[in-house]
């Protein structure tokens, strides 16, 4: 969880739970088309907690998301490049046949 990164340490137990369960519930919920009211649904917290715990990593709730969606969407194109590149590399047994 967050406890080992020294980044981290400012926060109270309380604090890092709260946020490992907001930024897992994100995580989550990537996929989706995620606006403050899911949020605050999903997470049962309000638009001044969600707001007040991310500020605690400089941050903010939909600057989160975002990063996110990014994130996954560069590892998704990686992850069809690294197999289009590996689909025209010969296969290594093919080559011993």
């Amino acid at each position: 969880m967050f406890s080992t990164n020294p980044a981290l340490q400012h926060l109270s137990d309380s604090d890092k739970t709260r946020l490992w369960e907001l930024t897992l519930w994100i995580s989550e919920h990537a996929d989706q088309t995620v606006g403050w009211t899911q949020l605050m649904r999903g997470t049962q917290m309000s638009h001044w907690e969600l707001n007040a715990l991310m500020s605690k990593i400089n941050t903010n709730p939909m600057a989160y998301i975002k990063s996110v969606k990014e994130y996954l969407k560069s590892e998704h194109q990686n992850h069809f490049a690294h197999a289009a590149t590996q689909a025209k590399t010969p296969n290594r047994i093919a080559q011993h046949v």
